[in-house]
């Protein structure tokens, strides 16, 4: 079945200013900026040759192939769904914000009826901003959730400060298939932006003329992640990023990166001069 959404007016959400009151009395979803800046010559610095043009996110993790040992439990619900806790991640890869407004995601049937579909409401996202808009068929999803009519009210704690949606399908069957499927990244204006694609599907998964069109590996372990976010980024199973199934709400290379500038020099330490009689 074909899953429709209706946007509602905007809400926003930035990085440098603090919640704004939204319509009945619920607050603006906002990102706290990166401690430090990284230096311009840090290859993880978000203007480092995207792979996408500026203004356009892009999907940096997939899970379409629920585990089912371990840890299982993607959405935290408390139980493993296996549509529910599919999702896939974008992020902010430019060093400007970007409007996500009439940005679309689907997966890549071929029937109108099937198609896993969910179009974003108005709202800002920060540089090195993470998004993640989990399938929610039977999840009850903790912290702040927005869905296809509102933004969040905040970044959601149970999910590394990233940003949670729900597409909130209600048949398990419009889901990613594993054995060959794509995830689908489109304009407000409908140009098809990305595709990463898996397994079976074939050159008209989810339509054709992407942009940047990207081949994953089929994982059943977790999901599968970009390992940078540049046009040189390759796909991966997620467990060869950082050991992990997964990790909805942070886009782990960029993180790590990050974290690799070495932070500015302390000036020294001086003694206090001696104490006099």
């Amino acid at each position: 079945m074909q899953v429709m959404f209706t946007l509602i007016p905007m809400l926003m959400l930035t990085a440098a200013e603090p919640p704004a009151a939204a319509p009945g009395g619920s607050a603006t979803p906002t990102t706290a900026p990166p401690k430090s800046e990284p230096a311009k010559s840090d290859p993880g610095h978000v203007a480092a040759s995207p792979a996408v043009a500026y203004p356009h996110p892009l999907i940096s993790e997939v899970l379409f192939a629920v585990p089912t040992t371990g840890d299982n439990d993607a959405n935290k619900s408390g139980k493993r769904e296996v549509s529910g806790d599919e999702f896939i991640e974008i992020v902010n890869p430019h060093d400007r914000p970007i409007d996500l407004k009439g940005y679309t995601l689907t997966d890549g049937s071929p029937t109108a009826k099937t198609t896993l579909k969910f179009v974003f409401p108005a709202m800002s996202l920060p540089p090195r901003g993470v998004v993640v808009v989990f399938n929610g068929h039977d999840a009850k999803i903790p912290g702040p959730v927005g869905d296809a009519k509102a933004a969040p009210v905040g970044v959601n704690e149970n999910f590394h400060k990233g940003i949670i949606f729900t597409a909130r399908i209600a048949s398990s069957r419009v889901s990613f298939s594993n054995a060959g499927d794509a995830a689908c990244l489109r304009s407000p204006s409908g140009a098809f932006i990305q595709r990463v694609r898996w397994g079976k599907a074939d050159e008209k998964s989810g339509g054709s003329g992407f942009a940047l069109d990207e081949i994953a590996p089929s994982s059943a372990k977790g999901s599968v992640q970009r390992d940078g976010i540049g046009r040189d980024g390759a796909w991966k199973s997620h467990q060869e990023v950082d050991s992990t199934p997964f990790s909805p709400g942070v886009f782990a290379p960029l993180e790590a990166k990050a974290a690799a500038v070495p932070a500015k020099a302390s000036p020294p330490h001086e003694a206090p001069p001696p104490a006099t009689k």
